[in-house]
């Protein structure tokens, strides 16, 4: 299973040609059809047309060559998605007189987006006015960097990010940071494509915490 493209296989056992470079992420799934259903899983799918490709591996061992003829298989495919509904629109500053921040307050994992334009080199996400809101301290309690530069109780948020989809903290192009190792604002740079939306995930690393915040994007 393959995004924007064919898949590259050799199900004959030929040789690819020396040197090549298969650009993509492949997606691939063997079982024995007497199994019964099977299923694949693709995280953050690229958006775009996919293309699958099913054969059926030679079977090898003693089998007689006239009971391997008489081997078939049939198969039924489905394919499914889920559409992440809640998402929300960052507007990224474009210039230096320009100050676009939004003021958010979240639990639990959150994902935010923002599109780039063109002429874009690269992109600042930045996390700042951290705060946990605690009920056993009476209202909401600052972030604040320690005497001698150390993060006492640094900012509880991990920010992945990544391009043209929801980012997939196990797809290479994701790119990730955990804003407990950094000081009052955790800046992440990002290096965007153009004219593409980019998407943001903060995840609270407290458990049953709500942690309020300022986020905003910055485009040079």
């Amino acid at each position: 299973l393959r995004g924007g493209g064919y898949p590259v296989v050799n199900p004959d056992g030929g040789k690819f040609p020396e040197n090549i470079q298969y650009r993509g992420n492949p997606h691939n799934l063997t079982f024995n059809p007497v199994n019964g259903d099977h299923s694949l899983l693709v995280p953050s799918p690229d958006p775009g047309i996919w293309f699958m490709l099913v054969y059926i591996n030679p079977i090898k061992g003693p089998t007689p060559e006239e009971e391997k003829n008489k081997c078939s298989t049939w198969l039924t495919t489905k394919a499914e998605y889920k559409i992440e509904n809640d998402v929300i629109n960052l507007y990224p500053e474009k210039h230096d007189h320009q100050e676009l921040i939004l003021y958010h307050n979240i639990g639990s994992p959150q994902t935010y987006r923002f599109f780039t334009g063109n002429n874009i080199w690269s992109a600042f996400v930045n996390v700042s006015k951290c705060r946990v809101k605690s009920k056993t301290e009476g209202g909401n309690r600052r972030l604040r960097t320690g005497s001698g530069g150390s993060n006492i109780g640094a900012c509880p948020l991990r920010i992945t990010a990544g391009p043209r989809r929801p980012p997939d903290g196990l797809n290479p192009g994701t790119r990730s940071m955990n804003c407990l190792e950094q000081g009052d604002i955790c800046s992440l740079k990002l290096y965007p494509q153009e004219n593409s939306w980019h998407y943001l995930t903060l995840t609270p690393t407290k458990l049953n915490k709500q942690i309020e915040f300022a986020i905003s994007v910055t485009l040079k």
